[in-house]
């Protein structure tokens, strides 16, 4: 029987800039997205192979292609090294380099229901803030394993303004944070490998399961210049591809169960920005419409084509504020 536990190890590599007009070709280091992630899954490895043999097996792996879409993770569950059907979990490592924003997550504990309670024992032990609960985004290597009924971990700090930005670099780092992380990995990835049976995969709920790419900055990433005829049903899932419009924010990505959308990051210079849109705001209206979640927020964008404007009600500070937006086209992302 084997545990799992992998990051991606690609970035962007060198390229212009996916945010402005400058076409000089810029590198992109990806400090946090995911030479933390990497730098993580060597770490565990070290701390295994010293530590009291475990009863399973646990396979590190470094992932390749997942911003191309998951290449590495999708190539390795279709033509596993390892017997797949002895795969019991799988732990993901994606941007765990600021745990200092307070935004941490172990994303995915739906999934087992053995998790929960992991989670909780040595978060506690390490001293870190943990939130289990939201949504669990589809677009990191995890995605996978959880679509073969592999119950699945996703560690992440959350997004923030360097995000595939060539600024996401090494000084920004929050290393003493990152072992907190690790050491709350390794305690569970400890308890998982001595298990003598599970954990059993359990089908998460609707609204902690995602498939699309929502993570982490939706709007901040997607492609422009879709059919402006396109439509989709209210219950389908969001796309980012749709999107002909950026507000200029980065979600809170796996939300804290409240209504609304609480944006973590205003970027300078957006629409939002400009508005007056503040971080920690929580968007609850736009155009009218009700914003339940990231998930509305987005069906929601994209009505919307460049040079429209609209109101937007946002909380703060416990008092509705009334927001007039003049959205800008969304921005291409560079090819590879």
């Amino acid at each position: 029987e084997t545990i799992v536990v992998g990051a991606h190890y690609d970035h962007l590599g060198i390229q212009p800039s996916m945010h402005g007009n400058d076409p000089t070709p810029q590198i992109h280091n990806g400090a946090d997205d995911n030479a933390s992630g990497t730098a993580g899954v060597i770490e565990l490895a070290r701390a295994a192979s010293e530590a009291t043999k475990l009863r399973r097996n646990v396979l590190f792996i470094a992932f390749d292609g997942e911003e191309l879409g998951l290449c590495g993770s999708r190539e390795f569950v279709e033509h596993p090294t390892v017997a797949f059907d002895d795969i019991r979990a799988m732990i993901n490592l994606d941007m765990i380099g600021r745990a200092g924003s307070g935004k941490f997550s172990m994303l995915g504990a739906p999934t087992a229901a053995e998790f929960a309670g992991l989670i909780e024992k040595y978060a506690g032990q390490v001293g870190l803030n943990c939130r289990t609960g939201g949504l669990m985004a589809g677009g990191s290597d995890h995605a996978p394993f959880a679509a073969r009924r592999i119950p699945v971990l996703f560690a992440f700090t959350g997004v923030h303004k360097e995000y595939h930005r060539p600024e996401d670099d090494w000084q920004l780092i929050d290393a003493e944070g990152a072992a907190k992380v690790l050491r709350l990995c390794y305690g569970v990835l400890a308890e998982l490998a001595n298990m003598e049976s599970g954990p059993a995969y359990t089908e998460p709920p609707p609204e902690a399961r995602e498939e699309e790419e929502i993570r982490p900055a939706v709007e901040e990433k997607k492609e422009a210049g879709q059919d402006a005829s396109s439509t989709q049903d209210s219950d389908s899932k969001p796309s980012r591809a749709k999107l002909r419009v950026r507000l200029g924010v980065i979600p809170d990505v796996p939300g804290d169960g409240k209504p609304g959308m609480l944006v973590q990051t205003v970027i300078e210079g957006s629409p939002a920005a400009i508005a007056g849109m503040q971080n920690g705001d929580r968007v609850m209206k736009i155009a009218g419409e009700d914003i339940r979640d990231i998930y509305t927020y987005m069906r929601v964008l994209e009505r919307f084509d460049q040079r429209d404007e609209a109101d937007i009600v946002v909380l703060r500070d416990g008092r509705e504020q009334n927001l007039r937006v003049k959205f800008q086209a969304a921005e291409r992302k560079p090819e590879h």
